[in-house]
């Protein structure tokens, strides 16, 4: 173990999870900053599409969240249950937490970051809402400077790349979802993807950002996808126009996600396969539109990593470390 690169414990090694200990291994700049103590995995003979230490592996994230030798804990595992505990062992010691697990913080965010701040550590959740799309620090800023009125965005990749190959390419909806399940942008349940629950954790996230509100997934009225039959999408051809999911909140207190039907010039219907855009509006700002790759084990482990950039310029356990070039 190097004690000059921070330790890290990889919690989850899925498709995410995946890409952040390759990256972790293989780009010099983030080896010679970082080291993994710890993976946890719940299958360790599984084969893996990443060369991994056997020693390395674990099965109790609990644990691993609670070792003093670990200084950072990376989140990948997704679920609420034993997620929260081991989230919450690593903030109690005052270890840091980057996750990108839109459910935990739909459901407990306001306590959690108020659990890091009385532990005197930070945890962050950029990769947890639109993948590489860097909406959640913005809307931070935004929301300390601005009033931020309305928040509306295409939020779950799944579901864009499916109803954007539906419109481009012809492709039935079952066709589209095998597409995207093969493609790694749909889960083989992409149950919650279609019914519009993960779309509605994460707009209850960034409601709680932008108003300080105690939203959850339960305050969100949700459609999904799901709901769209065969008559809806000849409708959308007729009148030369196209579904997308919309997630939206308003400093009202209405949350909402719907499949919404768009003109083909509109910002949201020009996004293609698994892209991801936020329209943040501000009083004084007026409408910002932030988009880009919104699924994948890449985009979303590239938010992840510069989570973890940010908390190891502000861990003072270390040597002092430089940021990324």
């Amino acid at each position: 173990m190097n004690q000059d690169r921070l330790q890290v414990g990889l919690l989850g090694c899925g498709t995410v999870g995946t890409e952040v200990a390759r990256l972790l291994a293989e780009d010099p700049r983030l080896a010679a900053r970082f080291e993994i103590a710890a993976i946890v995995v719940r299958e360790p003979a599984k084969p893996r599409a990443v060369t991994i230490d056997r020693r390395l592996l674990a099965t109790n994230p609990i644990a691993i969240a609670a070792r003093p030798d670990v200084d950072v804990v990376i989140e990948v595992m997704g679920g609420l249950i034993p997620t929260t505990d081991a989230v919450t062992a690593a903030l109690s010691r005052g270890a840091p937490v980057v996750s990108a697990n839109k459910t935990l913080f739909a459901e407990h965010g306001p306590w959690l970051r108020d659990l890091a701040v009385r532990c005197g550590t930070d945890v962050r959740f950029e990769a947890a809402v639109a993948g590489a799309v860097p909406v959640v620090q913005i809307l931070r800023r935004l929301a300390r400077t601005d009033r931020v009125v309305r928040i509306e965005g295409v939020l779950n990749g799944t579901c864009n790349f499916i109803l954007s190959e539906m419109q481009r390419n012809g492709a039935t909806f079952q066709d589209a979802v095998a597409i995207a399940q093969q493609l790694g942008y749909a889960e083989a349940d992409p149950t919650r993807d279609l019914d519009g629950s993960d779309a509605a954790d994460k707009i209850a996230v960034l409601a709680q950002l932008a108003w300080g509100s105690e939203a959850s997934f339960q305050d969100v009225q949700r459609l999904g996808i799901d709901t769209l039959t065969a008559h809806d999408h000849r409708h959308a051809q007729d009148q030369g126009r196209t579904w997308r999911l919309v997630a939206a909140a308003t400093e009202t207190g209405c949350l909402v996600v719907e499949p919404r039907l768009l003109a083909l010039d509109h910002p949201f219907a020009r996004l293609t396969g698994p892209e991801n855009a936020v329209t943040i509006t501000g009083e004084y700002t007026g409408a910002l539109t932030l988009a880009g790759p919104g699924a994948g084990g890449l985009a979303t482990a590239s938010a992840i990593l510069a989570d973890l950039d940010h908390v190891a310029t502000a861990q003072p356990t270390r040597a002092q470390l430089a940021p990324l070039a």
